[in-house]
C-alpha cells in the first residue's frame, strides 16, 4: 500500500508540474510584471478585469518565459474590453504595453486583453523598434484575442526579426489615425481572423514572409489596406477589404525595380471593394497571382508598373 501511495503522489506531482501553475493579478500579485517574474515555464498569469497603470503594468516583458498571460476569459468580448492595460504615455513620457525581446517562442502567449494610450519612444536611428501597444524584437510569441486600438505613436503592433502569430485580434481607429495597425519587418508572420479598421495603413510589411487569412480590413480616408515594400512573400486568403469609397488602395505593393529580387504575392478567395483608387497597385518587380477574387466598385482595378502578373 505504501508503494502504491508513493506512486500516486509522484504521478500527481508530475501532472501538476506539467499543467503549470496559476498566478492571479491583482489578488496574489499587485502587478502583471511581478506575477510574470514569479512565473515559471508552463504557468499562466490571469488578470482580473480592471484598469492597470503605472510601473509593473506597462513595458511588460516575459523575460523569455514560455507562459500565458491572459484575462479571465479571452473568449468573452466584454471581459477583453474590461481588462485594460493603460500605458498612460505620451511623447514626453513614452511607454508601451508589452515587449517581447528575449527570444520568446510560440509558447509565450498573450490573450484576451486590451491595451490603450501607448506611445513608444521615438527612435530616429532605429524607428522599426517602436511599438506602442506591443513590440516584438527577435521573438516568436502568439498574440490572440486582444483588442489593440489606435495608440498615440506610429505603430500599434510592431514586429522586427520575429516569427509571430496574430490571431483573432481587433485593431480599430475611429478617428482615421495616421499610424499603422501592424508593422512587420524581416519577419515570418501569420495574421489570422483579425479585424483592422480605420488606419492610415492596416498592415505594413518589408522583407517579410506573411500569411493573412480570414481577415476583415475596413479603411478610412486616404488610407491603404495593406502595403508591402521590397522582397516579400505574401499570401492573402479569404479576406475582405472595404474602402467605403474613402481608401486610396486596397493592396499597395512596391518591389525593387532593377534588382533581381522579386516580391511574390498570392491573393485568393478575397473581396476588394469600394476603393476611391485602385483595388491593387503594383510598382516594381512583382509576381502576382490572383484567384477566385471579387474586385468591384473601385475606381480602378489592378494598376501595375514594371511587373509580372499570372
Amino acid at each position: 500500500m505504501r508503494n502504491i501511495t508513493t506512486l500516486l503522489i509522484t504521478l500527481l506531482t508530475i501532472t501538476s508540474t506539467a499543467a503549470g501553475g496559476t498566478l492571479l493579478v491583482p489578488s496574489q500579485y499587485p502587478t502583471i510584471q511581478s506575477a510574470i517574474d514569479a512565473a515559471a515555464d508552463g504557468d499562466t498569469v490571469i488578470i482580473a478585469p480592471g484598469r492597470y497603470t503605472g510601473d509593473g503594468n506597462r513595458d511588460i516583458t516575459y523575460r523569455g518565459k514560455a507562459i500565458t498571460v491572459r484575462s479571465i476569459d479571452p473568449n468573452d468580448p466584454n471581459i477583453i474590453a474590461a481588462t485594460i492595460i493603460d500605458c498612460n504615455a505620451d511623447a514626453n513620457n513614452p511607454h508601451c504595453g508589452f515587449i517581447f525581446n528575449s527570444s520568446e517562442g510560440p509558447d509565450s502567449v498573450l490573450a484576451g486583453i486590451q491595451i490603450i494610450n501607448g506611445h513608444a519612444q521615438i527612435d530616429p536611428i532605429h524607428p522599426p523598434l517602436e511599438g506602442d501597444a506591443v513590440l516584438c524584437d527577435g521573438a516568436s510569441p502568439q498574440i490572440t484575442q486582444c483588442r489593440l486600438p489606435a495608440q498615440k505613436g506610429r505603430y500599434v503592433l510592431n514586429c522586427v526579426n520575429s516569427n509571430v502569430s496574430i490571431i483573432n485580434c481587433i485593431s480599430e481607429s475611429p478617428t482615421d489615425a495616421s499610424c499603422t495597425a501592424m508593422s512587420l519587418r524581416d519577419c515570418n508572420a501569420n495574421i489570422i481572423d483579425c479585424e483592422i479598421m480605420g488606419f492610415k495603413t492596416g498592415i505594413g510589411c518589408s522583407k517579410s514572409d506573411v500569411a493573412i487569412r480570414g481577415c476583415a480590413l475596413v479603411f478610412g480616408s486616404n488610407s491603404y489596406g495593406v502595403s508591402w515594400e521590397y522582397d516579400c512573400n505574401v499570401t492573402i486568403n479569404g479576406c475582405t477589404f472595404s474602402g467605403q469609397k474613402n481608401a486610396l488602395t486596397g493592396i499597395a505593393i512596391r518591389g525593387r525595380s532593377g534588382f533581381l529580387s522579386t516580391t511574390n504575392v498570392q491573393i485568393s478567395d478575397t473581396n476588394i471593394t469600394d476603393m476611391k483608387g485602385s483595388s491593387v497597385s503594383l510598382n516594381g518587380n512583382i509576381l502576382l497571382t490572383v484567384h477566385n477574387c471579387h474586385i468591384a466598385n473601385n475606381r480602378d482595378g489592378i494598376i501595375a508598373t514594371s511587373h509580372f502578373i499570372t
